[in-house]
Order: C-alpha cells, then sequence, then structure tokens
C-alpha cells in the first residue's frame, strides 16, 4: 500500500470502543508463537 500517488480510505462504525479496539488490537501470540494479527491488519496489510 505504499506507493507514490496512492491513496488509501478507511471508514467503519463500531457500536462502542471495545468493539473498535475487538477489531483492531493485536491480540499476542497463538499456541505456537506466531502473532496474531488482528481482523484490521488481516483486512488491510495482506
Amino acid at each position: 500500500m505504499e506507493q507514490e500517488g496512492m491513496v488509501s480510505v478507511w471508514a467503519g462504525f463500531f457500536k462502542d470502543e471495545d468493539a473498535l479496539m475487538d477489531y483492531a488490537a493485536e491480540e499476542g501470540y497463538d499456541e505456537v508463537g506466531n502473532p496474531e494479527i488482528s481482523p484490521f491488519n488481516q483486512d488491510f496489510l495482506r
């Protein structure tokens, strides 16, 4: 997504801050030691 001349816009609606953080916050690591990627990062960085 880091390309010259590109713009990315994101808009969302969440019922409260906890719901937003559930979507955006990193959860840590799984049982094997791999980082768990937030749904936000899955949507926009893969």
